[in-house]
């Protein structure tokens, strides 16, 4: 290790004691704060200790370090206060007198302690208050208003609430539960786990998978359209599953959902101008047939020719 330089305000201030040339410059050199005070201080005599900042007993008191080891006396309390009026301050001379208790600990630990018996009537008076307001109500206003429309779908009075008269059942009897349906028959449609009765109208049973599927509806028959619809794009375009290749991405519904949408509806387009152009041609083709039975040679229409003219035709022109 190189030795370390010392200055000259060391060597002045280190006549008497030795320098530590180990101790780093960040923990012996003082800081602002500190120098300020060394230079007013009184007690700057020649010898000083040059880690007097780390110290705490000194006999020179021109550092203060708080020192928590230390008894110290408090302030105590001051009779004279300072208060802020109109940005400046006034003293104000005043005692702390303390409230004289009279009552004792086991008072305050009571427990009714800090509760008054007037609170308790005026919760009298209400109760009393809402009994006679209960008892001067009539008995077409002891009803809700949601009650009173509740009864009146049901086409109920107050008398029939008191007589316990019971209405008319909702469900008819020939409403019969849809599994009992299946207690005569040979194949069992109601399935108890998912509450559903297989019937044509609800869905149909897939051959190879063997199970009951519900008929699309709404948005799930449009996204199955569609990808049939993709399927079948495929194949066209020469595309098959067991072969790789690179242009199968592009015929991907995943991949391609707008795309494949867009080409179905322009395909759908073109398929309706197609059946309309074939519809015209039809009514063209009526059209010419019907001209041309028009134009052709009528049956002549006239008095049949009875058999004695017939008969003297044949003699006069063999």
């Amino acid at each position: 290790m190189h030795n370390k330089k010392v200055t000259k305000d060391e060597k002045k201030n280190t006549k008497t004691k030795d320098v530590n040339e180990h101790i780093p410059n960040y923990i012996k050199n003082l800081p602002w704060y500190y120098q300020d005070i060394d230079k007013n201080s009184k007690n700057n005599s020649k010898e000083q200790d040059y880690l007097r900042h780390h110290r705490q007993r000194r006999d020179d008191k021109t550092i203060d370090i708080d020192n928590n080891d230390q008894a110290k006396i408090g302030t105590g309390i001051k009779d004279e206060f300072e208060v802020i009026v109109e940005n400046k301050k006034t003293t104000i001379d005043g005692i702390i007198k303390r409230r004289k208790d009279e009552k004792d600990w086991d008072a305050r630990k009571d427990r009714w302690y800090g509760y008054s018996g007037k609170e308790y009537e005026e919760v009298l008076k209400k109760w009393e208050k809402s009994r006679e307001d209960l008892n001067n109500t009539t008995e077409e206003s002891a009803y809700d208003t949601d009650e009173e429309i509740e009864m009146m779908k049901l086409g109920l009075t107050p008398k029939d609430l008191e007589q316990n008269i019971k209405g008319s059942s909702v469900r008819l009897r020939e409403d019969k539960a849809a599994y009992l349906k299946d207690i005569y028959s040979s194949t069992t449609n109601y399935d108890p786990k998912s509450r559903l009765y297989k019937s044509d109208d609800l869905g149909s049973i897939d051959e190879h998978s063997n199970m009951f599927l519900r008929h699309l509806t709404g948005e799930g028959k449009e996204l199955n359209d569609l990808n049939k619809f993709a399927r079948e794009n495929a194949k066209e375009s020469g595309i098959r599953d067991e072969l790789v290749d690179a242009d199968k991405v592009n015929h991907v519904l995943v991949a391609n959902p707008t795309k494949l949408e867009v080409l179905r509806k322009q395909k759908e387009l073109d398929s309706l101008k197609l059946t309309e152009e074939q519809n015209r041609q039809e009514q063209r083709k009526l059209k010419r047939k019907a001209k041309l039975l028009k134009k052709k040679a009528k049956k002549p229409k006239g008095t049949p020719q009875s058999d004695s003219t017939k008969a003297q035709l044949m003699d006069m022109y063999g």
